[in-house]
């Protein structure tokens, strides 16, 4: 990850290739934009580019302050290249069946289509920008071999920084306090990117230090967090009270806590050794960001992985693209031969702050004690 920052000039085929496929999908919403306003094509494709491209270039500008409105920019320009090429391509498919079913289609009817397309689009992206500012509460009961009920809160995936800062983390931490944990783990991507990007870091760590000193927070890092390396960024999240765990596990309660350092982190313990020496009879628990490595967790006696990363597919139809092209769960339970998988969809979101068909959430974790356990 940190070889592949350095390298940021080869991300300019990548702006030339994102270009291309840009302008072809752009090309129904620029043909009803000509029917309006009979303004050179070129002039449409850059107004269009630029800020699609603007994410990508702010990737090559760490530090400067440009980088970050660059970056909303570009992030909210995501958003709307989804849903305004989906609405504007559904209206030109309705178009084109109408020309093979022999209808006349005048430019009156184009005029029409785009309007009908322009107010889904912004229907379906106010509805979700207003969903992504609420925390919903999922609650999922676990039995373990343990003696005694606890109560634990898992969230992933706050990506603070150019979105969720300010207004959305105190909303996620009144949600977390609402459940009345015995801990809070934190399934990682605390940071969304560069320190600098944190907008008045004081303030969430005030935030984050008062749900600490409530209830021990636990955590593991995200590949978000290894983003553009910072000491700063390191003091901040101990500041706020969290236990970052790296590799490294804790005793807590019944339970033993292991946290792994994200599958992009050039210094993740190969398994063998990561879970050598754990206490033997405990119920282990693994905070891994990416479920992607749940089956090695599995297989080295973790009773209970908990991770986040892939945001439920944050947005339609991403869930739904996710679902068939991940080979691993990408949201929910899963549970088999009594060891347990639950990934959350995340307290906050990555790219644009929307949320379509997937939900902002935390995780209310019931640890039951199994009808065998005994003192």
């Amino acid at each position: 990850m940190k070889h592949l920052l350095g390298q940021k000039w080869l991300l300019i085929p990548a702006l030339l290739i994102m270009a291309v496929l840009l302008w072809a999908l752009g090309l129904p919403f620029f043909r009803w934009l000509r029917l309006l306003f009979p303004l050179p094509a070129w002039l449409f494709a850059l107004v269009w580019l630029a800020p699609a491209l603007s994410l990508t270039l702010s990737y090559m500008l760490s530090g400067h302050r440009l980088r970050s409105w660059l970056h909303r920019v570009g992030e909210c320009w995501l958003g709307i290249f989804l849903y305004l090429t989906m609405s504007f391509i559904l209206a030109a498919a309705v178009l084109w069946l109408m020309r093979i079913s022999g209808s006349e289609v005048s430019d009156l009817w184009r005029v029409r289509s785009g309007w009908f397309a322009l107010a889904a689009f912004a229907l379906c992206y106010l509805a979700g920008v207003i969903n992504a500012l609420h925390i919903r509460v999922k609650q999922i009961t676990i039995p373990l071999h343990i003696r005694s009920p606890l109560r634990l809160v898992l969230l992933s995936d706050l990506h603070l920084g150019f979105f969720s800062g300010p207004r959305m983390l105190p909303r996620i931490v009144r949600a977390i306090a609402k459940q009345e944990p015995d801990a809070v783990l934190l399934a990682g991507d605390i940071v969304d990117m560069d320190y600098e990007d944190l907008r008045r870091p004081e303030l969430h760590r005030q935030v984050l230090a008062g749900l600490s000193s409530q209830t021990p927070v636990f955590a593991c890092g995200g590949n978000h967090d290894l983003l553009f390396p910072d000491p700063r960024k390191d003091a901040f999240i101990a500041g706020c009270g969290i236990r970052l765990l790296e590799d490294e596990s804790v005793s807590w309660h019944d339970l033993t806590i292991l946290g792994r350092r994200d599958a992009m982190d050039e210094l993740r313990t190969p398994p063998r050794q990561a879970y050598a020496g754990l206490a033997k009879g405990r119920p282990l628990v693994v905070l891994d960001h990416n479920p992607g490595n749940y089956r090695e967790a599995w297989e080295n006696g973790a009773d209970l992985v908990l991770s986040g990363h892939s945001h439920g597919g944050q947005t339609f139809p991403g869930n739904l693209l996710q679902r068939l092209i991940m080979p691993y769960p990408i949201y929910g339970h899963r549970q088999q031969d009594g060891r347990h998988l639950v990934v959350t969809s995340g307290a906050g979101f990555w790219g644009p702050p929307l949320r379509v068909g997937v939900n902002n959430e935390v995780v209310l974790l019931l640890l039951e004690p199994m009808a065998d356990t005994g003192d």
